[in-house]
Formats: structure tokens, sequence, C-alpha cells
């Protein structure tokens, strides 16, 4: 019989799932963990394009595998252990990933030992784990507890009085003055829409928190290096804003993987040894021999596992010497216990729209007060498992809406007026508008004036009707749609003759195959324009997006996950929208509505079209 402590009050949406909604136990959440992480551990395997060597550093180009489970070739690769075959034995040759170019679908890989692998060769990839350290938690009482703990807080009143800001604070605009004070309850969320300016208005909270608040510490999360990376030193910014030098100095970056060039003036952040000693912990973990040599395979582990306790006491030392702590939710994941041992006063988790929420639950509960800042209507957590999706799919802003105090960021400063109306109606509920700041600003309206194709205006948003349809593609092993490709190359050739940058254009694409298809098309004219997935360009922007959906009426678009995708996309575009769309992809009710938009927008003037060599 499951005891009483043993569900957790978290409801499903109401929405379309309504015969779904019953609580989540912890057994549904051990499960759903469980599950996903059997999966995650078979790896994901790719083929082999080409591989270029420099010593034991290889940078090798990947496609996906036809006849294994691949993935997007994205951030989730770094730190990854790799194997592949050699003539000698079945992946006997290992490296680890320390650097992926998602553009170039590349990865650099430090090779540990075995022959470089070669064109046409499959490699196989095993991420790093933060599914069994986040099952080791929920499986103790104490992390049920934590999780119950955060579940039953209100903010119904500040643990702190909120105070006028200082001076040093008027640039921040007022929903995100209002975001400060987050800080100073036991539950928060803060939305960020795409140019609100979210993680800068982070970096203002937690600063002023430590400046109001001297012996107060702080842990920052986040799901990627990127987002701690852009977290911390929007704090450290702040600091030294508010005159606050000194206490920058109490900030520490932990990690085995950061983007050193976020640091070449800000060597302060870094704690010495730690990197050399994780770098260490994954050096040793390559060399795991077979199972079958009991012997040998014991004393690998007896190596690792003291290898990591070295690192603990490292990252154990640090965490209590510093004020503010600021790591991956992986690594936190990981050395949890030594967390817990510490009295944090806040915890603040940037990207928290990424996390499932068992693994937010027991980070928040680490400190009386948590933020939770992020996007909702943007891209969720990945969870590869069907079966898992119910459970680990939420997040925060699903479990803790009702109770927690949230703040809506509702001033963007990244899209032209039509571009924010139309993402703005789409995807918020019409909240989200541009700040008076930028709309007032000379320099900000003249970079978004529109382009002239052929000595004709080009509006802010433009859906091209094409007549062809998607097909699958068996040379890219994915949907395609020629037409819309070659109608990209010949836009993109008019774009740069009206003098538009190549590094101001990217073209988005929910499918890689097509994003191969056009990457292949300009690559023959020469043309280095950058060509993404849309899960890769979240957090990026371009003064003109050209976005092709492929076939936006099929569920992969059609759907809450595909409606989120299409918000990426559309929201990148700071000055035009290019949306080439077929009569099936009106189907879709966001392209329908965007449609309808754009009609209104025209206010009876004809609709646009491109000049005939476009057509």
């Amino acid at each position: 019989m499951r005891t009483p402590e043993a569900r957790l009050a978290v409801k499903k949406p109401q929405a379309s799932q309504q015969k779904n909604s019953k609580a989540i136990s912890k057994d549904d959440i051990l499960a759903a963990l469980r599950a996903e992480r059997q999966l995650v551990a078979r790896g994901v395997t790719y083929v082999v394009k080409a591989v270029e060597r420099d010593a034991d550093v290889l940078r090798i180009e990947l496609a996906s595998a036809r006849r294994h489970r691949s993935g997007a070739i994205d951030e989730s690769l770094e730190e990854a252990r790799c194997k592949w075959t050699t003539d000698h034995e079945p992946y006997e040759a290992r490296g680890f990933v320390s650097f992926v170019n998602p553009e170039e679908g590349s990865v650099v890989v430090e090779r540990r030992w075995g022959d470089p692998p070669v064109a046409g060769q499959e490699i196989k990839f095993f991420l790093q784990d933060f599914l069994e350290p986040l099952i080791d938690v929920w499986e103790t009482s104490s992390g049920l507890r934590t999780a119950r703990e955060v579940l039953k807080r209100t903010a119904e009143k500040p643990l702190d009085e909120p105070l006028q800001l200082p001076e040093e604070f008027s640039p921040l605009r007022e929903k995100q003055a209002e975001a400060i004070d987050a800080a100073l309850y036991p539950l928060a969320l803060v939305d960020g829409p795409p140019g609100t300016g979210k993680t800068f208005t982070l970096g203002a909270m937690v600063a002023n928190f430590l400046a109001r608040f001297p012996e107060r510490k702080v842990l920052i999360v986040g799901p990627t290096n990127i987002a701690v990376d852009a977290a911390i030193t929007s704090v450290d910014d702040w600091l030294k804003r508010l005159g606050k030098e000194d206490v920058a100095k109490s900030l520490k970056r932990l990690g085995s993987r950061f983007d050193v060039k976020n640091y070449t003036y800000r060597q302060y952040l870094l704690e010495p040894g730690i990197y050399e000693q994780a770098i260490r912990v994954q050096m040793a973990e390559l060399e795991e021999p077979d199972r079958k040599n009991a012997f040998k395979y014991a004393m690998w582990k007896r190596k690792v596992r003291e290898l990591r306790q070295e690192l603990g006491r490292e990252l154990k030392y640090a965490i209590f010497r510093y004020r503010v702590i600021a790591m991956t939710t992986a690594t936190a994941l990981g050395f949890h216990k030594y967390l817990k041992q510490r009295d944090w006063d806040l915890v603040v988790t940037d990207e928290a729209s990424q996390i499932p929420f068992p693994a937010a639950l027991v980070l928040g509960g680490l400190a009386p007060r948590c933020v939770f800042a992020g996007d909702p209507r943007q891209l969720a957590p990945v969870v590869q498992e069907k079966s898992a999706q119910r459970v680990l799919e939420k997040t925060a802003f699903d479990v803790l809406r009702k109770r927690a105090r949230s703040v809506f960021l509702d001033e963007q400063s990244r899209m032209c007026q039509d571009i924010g109306e139309a993402v703005s109606e789409l995807f918020y509920e019409k909240k989200l508008r541009l700040c008076a700041k930028a709309r007032n600003d000379t320099e900000w309206r003249k970079s978004r004036e529109p382009y002239f194709i052929q000595g004709r205006s080009v509006p802010h948003v433009v859906l091209k009707r094409l007549e062809a349809e998607y097909t699958w593609s068996k040379t890219y092993n994915g949907p395609i749609r020629f037409n819309s490709a070659v109608f990209i190359t010949e836009l993109i050739d008019e774009l740069r003759g009206a003098y538009a940058n190549e590094d101001d254009i990217v073209v988005l694409t929910p499918y890689r195959a097509q994003r191969a298809l056009i990457s292949e098309m300009l690559r023959k004219r020469n043309v280095r324009i950058k060509v993404s997935t849309v899960h890769r360009a979240q957090g990026s922007e371009r003064k003109i997006v050209i976005f092709d959906p492929v076939s936006a009426h099929e569920s992969f678009l059609n759907s809450p996950g595909g409606f989120r995708l299409l918000n990426v996309a559309f929201s990148r575009a700071q000055a035009h929208l290019i949306v080439p769309i077929s009569q099936t992809d009106l189907f879709n009710p966001k392209i329908r509505e965007l449609d309808q938009i754009v009609s209104r927008q025209l206010a009876g003037k004809t609709r646009f079209d491109f000049p005939p060599l476009l057509q």
C-alpha cells in the first residue's frame, strides 16, 4: 500500500488532457526517470562524414544513422563519451566531446585511445547522465520531503520587506524592476518572452540581493553551460555597475565545460583546480573495460570512485567558501549531497522551462527562497522516452504557477513593431509589447528598417505562397520541400544584392533533412549563411529570419510542442520574418492566424509578392 507521503499534489493541466488529470506520485516520477535513463543509456549513433586530426584532437562531421537512434547535434553532446570500432575490437577506440558546432553539424573530440574513425563509420555517443543522481535523490525520503516542501510554499507575503531600488537600477523597465523583488519570496516565477531581457533582469536581481544582504548565499543553476555562463556574467556586470567589485570576487563558476572567452577578463569567477580534476574524472571514465573481466572492471570502478571523491572534495571546498556558486543542473544534481549541506538563502534557476519539474523541485528546495525564470511558451525539456513525457515534460511553470509569485516581462526590444505584434498575438495573448525606449530610439528603428528587393520595400512579415508540397527524401533521410529550398536560395542572392550582410540572415527549419538540402544549395553558390534547425536557434537573433516549415500541417508542428517551435522561429527576427508556405500549411492554426495578421497589417494594401525571378 502506498503511504500518503508518497503522493504529490501535482495535477495535469486541464486543457485537452482531462482524462489523465490524476495526481503524479513519487512512483510515477521514478518510473519516468528510470524509463528515460534506460533509453538515454543506450547512447545515440551517428555516421562519420569527415574527420580532421590535430594530434589527439579530432574534428568530426556527423550525419544521422539510418539504422540507429540519432538526435540533434547540439550542446547536449558536450562532455559526452564516445566510442567507435577499430579493426581489432568493437567500440575499442574512445574519446570525449569537448566542443559542438551545431551549424556545421560537427563535434571536436579529444581522443583517449584507438585509431581515429573514418568517413562512413558509425560513432556512438553517451550523454552526460544527470538522471541517475536525480533518481538517487528521489529514492530518499529527504528528496520527497524537499519536493513536498516546495509544493506547499505560497507567495502570500515576502520573507523580506521590499525596498525602493537604488538609482543604479533605473535602466530596468517596469516589470524588470518588479521582478527584482521576486528573490524575496519563498516561491517565484519570472516569465521572460523573447527580447525581454530575462538574463539581464536575473543579474540585477541577484546583484541587488547580494548587495542588500551581505551575509547571504546564492546558488545559480541552468540546464546548459551557455545559460549558466550568461547568468553569472550578468550578475558580475551588475555588481560592477553597483560599485561592488569586492562582492564579485565571491562569485564562482563551477564545472568542467564553459566558454573560456566569457572569462577572459573575469578569471576571478573561476576556481583553480576544479576544471583539471573534472577532466581527470572524464578521462578515467573513458577507460571503462569490458564487464566480463571482473577484476579489471572492479579496479576501474575504484579508480573512478576515488577520482570523483577528490573532485567532490574540491567542489565541497568551493561550495562552502564562496557566497555565489553557478553550475549546470547536471553538476548540481551530481553533487546534490554537498549542496544540501550548506544553508543557501536563494536558488535562482535560469531557463527553468527546459528543466523537468522533478529536478526543479529538489534544487529549488535547497533554499527558503527560489526563483524559476524561463519561457514556457518556448522549448520544453527534451524527453526521448514516450512513456516518460507525461511526467518529465512538465516544468516548474506547470506545477507551481498557482502558488508562486509570478512576474511577466511584457516589454521586448528585439522585434520590430509588426513582428512583435504577430508574436504577441500568436503566443502571448497580446500581452507582449514593444518597449517605449526602443520605439523612440532612432538607431534602433534604423536597424530594423525594411530591405529593398529590385526597388520594392519588403514588408516586415511575408508569407510566400508555394505550389509544391513536401516529399520524403531517401537521400536526405527525411522530409524536404525542394521548391522552398530553391526559393530561399534565390531570395538570399537578392538580399545580398540589397546589401544584407551574411551575418544578418539565418535560415531556420524544423527538419534536419531540409537543413541539409538548403545548406548544400548555398554551398554550391559559395554562400556562408547560417542554416539551422529551430532547436538550435533559441537564444539567438538575426535581422532577417527565413523560416521554412516544410510541412506545418503535420503533427510535429501542429501540436503544442510544434507551436513552441514556431514561437522560437518567429521571435528570432528583428526586421524581417519570411515564411514560404504551401496550401496545406494553412491547416496549422498558427500559420493560418499569422496569414490573417499579415492581411490585417496590410490594411487593405495589395499583398506583397516577390519579383518574377523568385516565383
